[in-house]
């Protein structure tokens, strides 16, 4: 059974505070071998299109290599596909949409 990023059971299907959420989607982020493109993540919760709560996954990325780089670019689309698979296998009951910050 997976634990939330506190430790304790979550059952399938419940949904989880805001916090247990959020909390549970970095510690999936730490997990996971990061591309060196990304810079840095932030991880927030706010609505989606339809107005429901949601996990928004912030990745500063380095985006004049990955927008040159095929390689770059293909990596990081199967590390948030390997993100949102292990967030929704760990029990995290809002879906974690990804948006792309520019270095600065």
């Amino acid at each position: 059974m997976a634990l939330n990023a506190t430790g304790v059971p979550m059952t399938d299907m419940a949904l989880h505070t805001e916090m247990e959420d959020q909390q549970a989607m970095k510690s999936v982020l730490r997990r996971l071998a990061m591309p060196a493109s990304v810079l840095s993540y932030d991880v927030r919760v706010d609505e989606d299109s339809s107005g429901e709560s949601a996990l928004w996954v912030y990745l500063t990325v380095d985006d004049k290599t990955v927008a040159s780089n095929t390689k770059k670019l293909n990596e990081l689309r199967s590390f948030i596909s390997a993100m949102q698979e292990s967030a929704l296998h760990d029990g995290v009951s809002r879906w974690p949409y990804v948006e792309f910050l520019k270095s600065r």
